[in-house]
């Protein structure tokens, strides 16, 4: 899914494929109750899951149960594996850490 600092292009290709709604119909994540059409709208959120981090759907207004796909994997979570996360720019990071670094020298 990821590619060095971003998306690889089979992920980026699947992603415009779901934007498009084209072919969705009822498709689902499995271990999941909302249809991907209905997660792609604004009234959805997407927080992390508190006991694995994997993002889950929560409904931004009124209050539904919503599942994270964990739930149902007895191997999750699994802290000998990277948690999921976005795409990250290592050049970016470092600089942030020297930026940070600096600052703290001229206090």
């Amino acid at each position: 899914m990821l590619q060095g600092d971003r998306y690889s292009p089979e992920f980026e290709k699947c992603w415009q494929l779901l934007l498009t709604g084209q072919g969705l119909g009822d498709c689902y994540l499995e271990g999941t109750n909302q249809k991907i059409s209905e997660l792609l709208q604004p009234s959805w959120d997407l927080i992390k899951c508190a006991r694995c981090q994997i993002p889950i759907p929560m409904k931004v207004t009124g209050v539904e149960h919503t599942a994270c796909v964990c739930s149902d994997m007895a191997d999750l979570p699994n802290f000998d594996l990277p948690s999921p996360h976005l795409p990250v720019s290592s050049r970016d990071y470092l600089f942030k850490i020297c930026s940070d670094l600096i600052k703290k020298n001229e206090e």
